[in-house]
């Protein structure tokens, strides 16, 4: 059929009305930022402090806790979008009370989940930000996880609190926003590895933050093969995604499956989320 005359008739169906793009199923990597420690044959050991793997990619069951991989640290990737979504977590363990989907900027419309009430609404994320003012950005990055004897694995890595940007980090510490700035505007990010590595801050309390350090350049076989790859694997879900859920929006559908949302938040029994006192303004970014 032409393709033309198929999207006419799709439209005319009102099939935008309910069909939905899925998020591509990737596995987690975050950072365990647990600064506590515990005495260990006479020894204090740190609870945090390495980077985990969460094995989400074929995980069907939501209600079960994921395996996880310890990777250690540092680790090594190649950085090659980033996201950003808004969280609100509460209590003591840091569960997620409502979260909006993945989004590209503040000005964009998305979409609220509630977990209490398991309903959603729409809206633009900044006038969320503003009415429900316990939400916090949450930046997910997409990126090649580098393992020795492996291929480049597709991850996404949630960024949040103090390794956005903190006060209290060492002038040999790189927060996230303060790596983004370091690329000149004809540099790019994936033409470097990116080494994560965990660095214990003192605030009101200790936690482990992620330090960013640029690595050495990426051979030109992996741009030319896993890069570039993958850059368009991400680039058309995100765009496929993004379309899906604006026509809903624009249609007047204000309740987006709940499984969709959650999807995008599913860091399961996650630590507490730090956040230092004085917290980095994302919106003032220039991405």
């Amino acid at each position: 059929m032409n393709p033309d005359l198929a999207k006419e008739l799709a439209e005319a169906a009102g099939e935008s009305h309910y069909r939905r793009v899925a998020p591509l199923e990737l596995n987690e990597v975050s950072l365990n930022g647990d600064g506590g420690a515990e005495e260990i044959d006479g020894k204090l050991v740190r609870k945090g402090g390495y980077f985990r793997k969460r094995l989400y990619a074929g995980h069907r069951n939501r209600n079960e806790k994921p395996e996880e991989v310890n990777l250690g640290a540092p680790i090594k990737i190649i950085f090659l979008r980033k996201r950003r979504k808004l969280v609100e977590r509460g209590g003591t363990d840091g569960k997620i009370l409502r979260a909006t989907n993945e989004h590209n900027h503040k000005k964009e419309a998305v979409t609220l989940f509630h977990s209490a009430t398991n309903l959603s609404e729409n809206g633009v994320a900044d006038d969320l930000r503003a009415t429900f003012t316990g939400l916090r950005t949450v930046e997910m990055i997409y990126a090649l996880l580098i393992t020795e004897g492996a291929d480049p694995e597709l991850v996404r890595i949630p960024v949040k609190g103090s390794s956005l940007g903190s006060e209290v980090k060492a002038d040999t510490t790189t927060d996230l926003y303060s790596y983004l700035s370091s690329f000149s505007p004809d540099e790019h990010m994936w033409e470097y590895y990116t080494v994560l590595s965990p660095v214990l801050e003192k605030g009101k309390q200790q936690y482990f933050a992620i330090d960013f350090k640029r690595g050495d350049r990426v051979q030109n076989d992996v741009i030319a093969g896993a890069v570039v790859s993958w850059l368009r694997v991400v680039r058309d879900n995100i765009a496929a995604v993004d379309k899906a859920r604006q026509e809903k929006i624009a249609a007047g559908v204000t309740a987006a499956p709940a499984a969709e949302i959650q999807v995008e938040v599913q860091e399961v029994e996650e630590e507490k989320n730090i956040y230092p006192e004085n917290e980095p303004n994302p919106d003032a970014m220039p991405w």
